[in-house]
């Protein structure tokens, strides 16, 4: 007869993969809302050329940003959100604005 493995032994090689797979692949995540706004608020207001109220709410998510900085003479949307921070620069009407780390 074949022995099976204990059940919290198989538990542990189940879990612990998965737990770290998950740990390791999530942490990015809060950076995708502060990347988001700051992309899309430059965008809308180079591109686009929309008023300030209404690419704040086109840019808006669910999750509420902390901190909004818009530096007009270089071009530079800064945004910090969940911790994080992203910045956005418009590089030109041709090739839009881009994101900077």
């Amino acid at each position: 007869m074949k022995k099976l493995l204990p059940i919290p032994i198989a538990l542990l090689l189940i879990c612990a993969p998965s737990y770290l797979f998950y740990k390791f692949n999530s942490w990015s995540f809060p950076k995708v809302v502060s990347a988001y706004y700051a992309k899309e608020f430059c965008s809308c207001i180079y591109i686009e050329r929309r008023g300030l109220a209404a690419c704040h709410d086109y840019a808006a998510v669910w999750i509420p940003i902390s901190s909004f900085k818009w530096h007009k003479k270089s071009k530079l949307i800064t945004v910090v959100g969940l911790s994080r921070t992203s910045s956005a620069q418009h590089i030109s009407s041709q090739l839009g604005c881009r994101l900077i780390d």
